[in-house]
């Protein structure tokens, strides 16, 4: 069947095998004095941060910049100001959990985007 853990790599990792890894055991087979092979690269995580702070960034400068419009209607229209903020934060927070789930969600019933 198809693995469910892909290191960076795209080869199959079997987690129950990391969690029985113990590293009091000493195999003269088992040569690693460094792990680096065991976690795989880091630069998978890397883009992630970054694309996480540059959108984070973004929505931080919107924010700032639509911060005095937003006083200014709430001065005059505050009951639809409030309905629209509310239905953006739901907006925003369904389809966040939708495309998480979205994406693991193939993994677990085995199809994949080929």
């Amino acid at each position: 069947g198809d693995a469910f853990l892909l290191d960076a790599d795209g080869t199959a990792v079997d987690y129950f095998e990391l969690l029985d890894h113990d590293h009091d055991e000493h195999h003269d087979d088992d040569d690693h004095d460094d792990h680096e092979d065991d976690v795989g690269s880091s630069r998978p995580w890397g883009g992630a941060i970054g694309a996480t702070f540059v959108v984070a960034s973004v929505t931080l400068v919107g924010l700032a910049f639509l911060s005095p419009c937003i006083s200014m209607m709430t001065k005059n229209h505050a009951k639809l100001v409030e309905i629209v903020i509310s239905g953006f934060a739901a907006g925003a927070l369904i389809s966040c959990a939708f495309l998480i789930l979205l994406f693991e969600s193939t993994h677990l019933i085995g199809t994949g985007w080929a």
